[in-house]
């Protein structure tokens, strides 16, 4: 049977159909990574748990975050679909033995989003413990697009909060609309890097501490996104308070609007039922 390993009965795989002729994952952990930005190893991990009432399923890993899978269709030979969960994204590859290789394809991407992938069975290797600097703590960020450097309307601020035990370092970047998820990730010597993939976001950060104890990298996301970005160590780092980046334009006091109802006739904020509401 395609993609199993030991015994081929469905309290060991996941993934599997009546007959055993659908490819199947083989119960255990799974690592390997994505392909973002074209070359950026992005690492992950799946968990194929045993079925349920002969359904497939599967935990990924994501830092301090667990996603369940459980949506598993078959295509020709052993081509396997997951789908990642709440988002409109999916993993696509094919199964052997001794591996799974596709891609990560976003289903609702205005144009083809497809990143390559592979996985093998077992767990990753734990991080050695290697010399490196500290990086906790709390870090005022710049970030600013690699395509536009003297743009300045390319640079947004960010805050960085980090945590660091050993080589291992969780955290995230706070910014004026959200933040950059759960990120995982380790430090060598003077370098830092960071990843994320949630199904919907795939992010890899990797920076190196300079002489004046501030941080200079790069962030890769997706098919090919690509950002630097800068921090220094500043536990008073804060981001602008949102009532002071929202509001109405210079000379409007109210927002106001017109559309379509159900049945196409105009709706507005003025009418008189809303007045005074």
């Amino acid at each position: 049977m395609a993609g199993c390993s030991g015994s081929s009965s469905s309290d060991d795989s996941a993934g599997g159909a009546a007959g055993g002729s659908a490819p199947q994952l083989a119960r255990g952990p799974w690592r390997g990574a994505l392909a973002v930005a074209g070359n950026q190893r992005l690492p992950f991990e799946l968990t194929v748990l045993p079925d349920s009432a002969g359904q497939p399923r599967a935990l990924l890993h994501n830092g301090g975050e667990t996603f369940r899978l459980t949506e598993f269709d078959h295509g020709n030979g052993d081509s396997l679909r997951i789908r990642l969960h709440v988002f409109d994204a999916v993993l696509v590859g094919q199964v052997e033995r001794k591996s799974f290789t596709g891609y990560w394809q976003k289903l609702d991407a205005k144009t083809p989003f497809r990143v390559p992938f592979r996985l093998i069975p077992g767990r990753a290797p734990k991080p050695q413990a290697r010399p490196a600097l500290n990086f906790s703590g709390k870090w005022a960020v710049k970030f600013q697009d690699a395509a536009e450097p003297v743009d300045p309307a390319s640079v947004y601020p960010a805050v960085g909060v980090f945590e660091q035990k050993g080589t291992v370092v969780s955290g995230t970047f706070l910014t004026e609309t959200g933040d950059y998820r759960y990120l995982r990730g380790y430090a060598h010597k003077d370098s830092l890097r960071l990843f994320t993939f949630d199904g919907a976001h795939g992010y890899v950060f990797n920076a190196v501490r300079q002489p004046d104890g501030s941080l200079r990298g790069d962030f890769w996301s997706g098919l090919k996104g690509h950002e630097t970005w800068t921090a220094r160590l500043d536990p008073n780092a804060r981001l602008a308070d949102a009532e002071s980046i929202t509001g109405m334009k210079p000379g409007q006091d109210s927002l106001t609007f017109t559309f379509p109802d159900l049945n196409g006739r105009p709706v507005s904020t003025r009418d008189p039922r809303f007045r005074g509401k």
